[in-house]
């Protein structure tokens, strides 16, 4: 009996014990969460960004045309997008691939797989790129140039240019032709 009474006195300890633990438990989830939470906010830091992005066309001697305003299809040869990257110190150095889609006024991209288009990925699906270029990125600002020469003339319309840098996408702008 005596044993029994002392056996009836551990188990309120014990269950009070148990209870105690439970706080550390949730205390210790809640940290491993956080630690989660700071990794996306690193790797969300870590994405490149773009700073700017020009687009100028391109005539048949090879001279740009003003940029900023409707190109006239008769004097358009090619486009040259030049994009800046914008400083990221959280990033790692290294080499990427950029791919530059130009997406037409029908709402496709411009691709000629003898001009060096191709496929990529982008959120499980394949797309053409218009134009790709490896480079090694290094932290500091950077500027990628793209040039693209149509072997047929441009349709009048709204073109939009898509960037994408290891398949995240990073900005776009847009060009129109009259």
């Amino acid at each position: 009996m005596p044993l029994a009474a002392s056996s009836g006195a551990v188990v309120p300890d014990t269950d009070q014990a148990n209870t105690e633990k439970e706080p550390v438990g949730i205390a210790v989830a809640g940290w491993v969460s956080l630690g989660q939470g700071s990794t996306s906010k690193v790797a969300e830091a870590s994405k490149l960004k773009l700073s700017g992005i020009r687009i100028s066309g391109i005539n048949a001697r090879g001279k740009e045309l003003a940029a900023g305003k409707a190109f006239k299809k008769k004097q358009l040869k090619g486009i040259q997008v030049v994009a800046k990257l914008a400083e990221n110190t959280v990033a790692e150095k290294g080499s990427r691939n950029a791919y530059l889609q130009v997406i037409g006024p029908n709402k496709l991209p411009l691709f000629d797989l003898a001009k060096g288009s191709g496929k990529f990925n982008w959120s499980g699906e394949e797309e053409f790129y218009t134009a790709k270029q490896e480079f090694w990125y290094d932290t500091n600002e950077q500027t990628l140039v793209f040039f693209y020469e149509k072997g047929s003339p441009y349709a009048v319309g709204t073109y939009e240019i898509k960037l994408y840098i290891n398949n995240q996408y990073v900005g776009s702008s847009s060009f129109a032709i009259d």
